[in-house]
């Protein structure tokens, strides 16, 4: 899905993956950012405690370090990958003086149940929506033909949401901006769940080592509040 420029915004928190088993290749979680106008400054600032690093200009960046970047022309682009076999999501980016930015997020090469299969991994890819269209009510359904499931990460714009997810007391009020929690669902679960603020949602297929069709994938998932009559 490509947005187009009046739908983007100034703030975003990303969603990436990486991998259970890294052998084969360097499956490196990574994302883009795009100037619309120049003389745009970008902001971008790693989760905390999930030990990211990225390297830039040749100097390493950090949670405890942000990497600011001054984009001079329109549509130039920034690419970032994460070192240390870390994952990107909960990333936060966002530009100065209200100047829109697109922001993209994947991974180069990935697989999502964490074999060993090189034919079974695959680069992903989402455009992602600015911070102010997600919303408070999700609704997760299986994917055709993954039949070991997938994994749900639902991360929280701000600190101190609460998650409701079913069967679930365990699941304690995010108390950082942009942190997340991985859940995995069945080939025939159906799952609705709420926060008492805003949250992004991203739902991964599971690949599996014999017998299925699917391949990795990364799907945004739309809040009910984003839903039409």
């Amino acid at each position: 899905t490509a947005l187009p420029t009046d739908a983007l915004g100034t703030e975003y928190f990303i969603m990436s993956y990486y991998p259970l088993s890294g052998i084969y290749y360097p499956l490196l979680a990574e994302a883009s950012v795009v100037a619309i106008a120049p003389n745009t400054r970008v902001h971008v600032e790693f989760l905390l405690y999930r030990g990211i690093t990225v390297t830039y200009n040749g100097v390493p960046y950090d949670e405890n370090k942000p990497l600011v970047v001054d984009m001079v022309n329109a549509y130039d682009v920034l690419q970032i990958q994460a070192e240390s076999s870390s994952d990107l999501s909960g990333t936060r980016i966002y530009s100065e003086n209200n100047k829109r930015i697109a922001v993209f997020s994947g991974n180069i090469l990935t697989d999502i149940a964490g074999t060993q299969q090189n034919y079974q991994r695959d680069h992903i890819i989402e455009q992602m929506p600015p911070s102010y269209v997600w919303g408070r009510s999700y609704n997760i359904v299986p994917f055709p033909l993954a039949n070991t499931g997938s994994q749900v990460k639902i991360g929280v714009v701000n600190a101190g949401t609460q998650i409701q997810y079913p069967g679930d007391t365990s699941v304690r009020p995010q108390n950082i901006a942009g942190n997340y929690i991985t859940k995995d669902i069945t080939d025939s679960e159906y799952v609705h769940f709420t926060g008492n603020s805003t949250m992004f949602v991203a739902q991964f297929p599971k690949n599996t080592i014999t017998g299925s069709r699917t391949y990795p994938a990364m799907t945004l998932i739309p809040p009910e509040e984003q839903y039409l009559n």
